[in-house]
C-alpha cells in the first residue's frame, strides 16, 4: 500500500544516483566551460544553473555530428539472438533518439527535450541493475533494492511509445522498479530502461559502421 501511495509521487529517475551523477558531470564539465557571467541563473544554494546544461537539439549544427551512446536493456528479450546481449544499441544526438529495432523521435521532444547532461550521464551509467550482457539477477535485485540506478528511464521511442515517447519519464514510479528489480525490461514495452553504452560495445563505433560513416 505504501510502494502504491509513494509510487504515484516519486519521480524513478530523480530519486536515484542518476541525478547526482548527472548534476556532478555537468557541473564539472559543461559548467566549468561556461564564462561566469553567463550563468545568470544559477542557485546560490546549490551553485547549479538550469543553463548548464543546453538541449540536444540545441547543439551546434557544425559537423562533426555528436551522437552519444547509450543501450536500450533488453533482459527479458523474446529475441533469440540478442538473449545473450541483452541489450540494443541506443543513440541520442541533436537530431534524433532512439534505435534501428524501435525506431527514432526528434530530439526535441523525445523525453520532452533531452539536455546534453542527461544524455551523457545515461551513456556513462556504468553501475545499473540492468547492464545487458553483464547482468545477474542477484545483483539486479540487489542495486534496486538499495536503489544504486544510474541508469534512466524514458519512452519507447517506437510503437508501443506512442503515448510516452515524448514524456519525460514514467508517472507511476512502482511498475519500473519493479520491472528492474526482477529483469523484465524490454523494448516492447512504454518506457525502455536506458544505461551506459559500454554494457553493449564500449567504442561507440557500432552505430557509426551501420551507417557507413566514411569519418568516425
Amino acid at each position: 500500500g505504501f510502494g502504491l501511495l509513494a509510487g504515484a509521487f516519486i519521480n524513478v529517475n530523480k530519486f536515484s544516483l542518476h541525478a547526482m551523477y548527472r548534476n556532478r558531470l555537468v557541473r564539472a564539465y559543461l559548467a566549468a566551460a561556461r564564462r561566469q557571467e553567463a550563468r545568470r541563473d544559477v542557485s546560490p544554494f546549490t551553485g547549479f544553473a538550469a543553463s548548464d546544461t543546453p538541449p540536444l537539439s540545441g547543439l551546434s549544427r557544425e559537423q562533426p555530428l555528436h551522437v552519444v551512446n547509450c543501450i536500450l536493456n533488453l533482459i527479458a528479450g523474446t529475441n533469440l539472438a540478442w538473449q545473450e546481449r541483452k541489450a540494443e544499441s541506443f543513440t541520442m544526438s541533436r537530431l534524433h533518439c532512439g534505435s534501428s529495432r524501435v525506431g527514432y523521435r526528434p530530439a526535441a521532444t523525445f523525453g520532452n527535450g533531452v539536455t546534453l547532461g542527461t544524455a551523457a550521464a545515461i551513456s556513462g551509467a556504468a553501475a545499473n541493475p540492468n547492464m545487458g550482457y553483464h547482468s545477474s539477477p542477484v545483483i539486479t535485485f540487489l542495486m534496486t533494492f538499495f536503489n544504486a540506478r544510474l541508469g534512466y528511464w524514458l519512452g519507447n521511442p517506437g510503437a508501443a511509445g506512442w503515448a510516452t515517447w515524448s514524456k519525460s519519464g514514467p508517472r507511476f514510479a512502482l511498475r519500473p522498479i519493479i520491472a528492474e528489480a526482477l529483469g523484465l525490461t524490454a523494448d516492447t514495452s512504454a518506457y525502455v530502461s536506458l544505461s551506459d553504452g559500454g554494457h553493449f560495445e564500449n567504442l561507440g563505433l557500432y552505430e557509426m559502421v551501420v551507417r557507413r560513416c566514411k569519418v568516425i
